[in-house]
């Protein structure tokens, strides 16, 4: 669960890499929202949550923290290739 919405898995393929889809496809908040912050920093937002990427490597994959990581949450989340490959979805707030 990524706030209140459930994600199936989709399509699962060779290596890490996967595709999950709401299972309420057509809510809005539901589906990632990739933007950019007003500094320019990519984030991505899911329902409520922001998440600001932490780090990427060469294969393309990123590491992405909840925006209230300062402040004590640990959820998080990481792309390959602009898909989400995993989620630890435990927020505090």
């Amino acid at each position: 669960m990524v706030g209140v919405y459930r994600y199936n898995l989709h399509k699962k393929s060779k290596g890490a890499r996967s595709q999950w889809l709401c299972n309420k496809r057509r809510s809005a908040g539901c589906e990632p929202v990739y933007t950019v912050s007003k500094y320019g920093k990519p984030v991505i937002q899911i329902g409520s949550y922001r998440y600001n990427r932490r780090s990427t490597c060469k294969a393309a994959r990123a590491q992405w923290l909840c925006s209230k990581w300062s402040v004590g949450c640990r959820a998080s989340l990481i792309t390959l290739k602009d898909e989400i490959v995993n989620i630890k979805n435990e927020h505090n707030h």
